[in-house]
């Protein structure tokens, strides 16, 4: 565990430094990514996967399904760091996406 990182979650900068997360950005809202889709139907079949990476991660995504993307958040959940099993969800999202495209 870094200085900056704590037991209740990680900073920007720790998310940053964790490996497969270069697809995703954090916001003001939290960890986000954006994963092209060449259909409403191809992203929705990257969704099953998200859900059960959450699951696996334990961690609360958004996903917001649309016809040219799948757009996945971490959001701040009354913390104002981003939960500490983030950067494994993300990892883990941005290869599934990556061997799908």
């Amino acid at each position: 565990m870094s200085k900056r990182e704590s037991p209740r979650g990680l900073s920007a900068a720790d998310f940053h430094r964790r490996p497969g997360v270069s697809a995703w950005r954090v916001t003001p809202w939290g960890p986000q990514a954006v994963f092209v889709a060449s259909s409403l139907a191809a992203g929705a079949r990257l969704v099953p996967a998200i859900v059960a990476a959450a699951e696996r991660c334990d961690v609360a995504p958004d996903v917001d399904l649309r016809a040219e993307a799948v757009i996945v958040r971490v959001p701040y959940r009354g913390a104002d760091r981003i939960p500490a099993n983030a950067a494994d969800f993300a990892a883990e999202v941005a290869a599934m996406a990556t061997a799908r495209a």
